[in-house]
């Protein structure tokens, strides 16, 4: 899709192209998707039945999206590691989706970690020179890309 950083085609922002029918979208992390989740119900029960980021009710109005009942997804605390017991909250289907995976969270729902650094890319200008410098002062200026 556009926008998802393209590495196979340039296709403009917010436009799909079928690239190839036999091989997955680069990007595509199948390792992590699918593993032993343990008890689902066990989870869902531990944050009553609701999304840990947005407290929505599994089967109620979405307090955002009143027109649409909440479904709860199984969602990756940390989406770099698997989709297993431990790392596994209950997300409704509109806070999962919206992620795609850019962020870490913590048990409670809340975000605590940048998961994908290409993200850094749709910050503001300001906020990109801030992480440089923060970044140039942890490496002593050192270029990443000389060894």
């Amino acid at each position: 899709a556009g926008g998802r950083d393209n590495i196979v085609l340039n296709i403009k922002r917010g436009s799909y192209q079928l690239y190839s029918l036999e091989q997955p979208y680069p990007g595509f992390k199948k390792g992590h998707r699918i593993a032993e989740t343990g008890d689902w119900k066990k989870v869902k029960e531990k944050y009553n039945y609701r999304c840990a980021t947005c407290g929505s009710q599994e089967g109620k109005p979405h307090f955002h999206w009143p027109g649409t009942k909440t479904i709860l997804q199984k969602a990756h605390m940390n989406p770099n590691k698997p989709l297993v017991a431990g790392n596994i909250i209950p997300q409704c289907q509109k806070c999962n989706r919206g992620d795609r995976n850019r962020w870490v969270y913590d048990d409670k729902g809340r975000v605590i970690k940048l998961a994908d650094a290409n993200f850094v890319r749709n910050f503001d200008k300001e906020v990109r020179e801030k992480t440089y410098r923060i970044l140039y002062k942890e490496f002593n200026g050192k270029n990443p890309f000389k060894k």
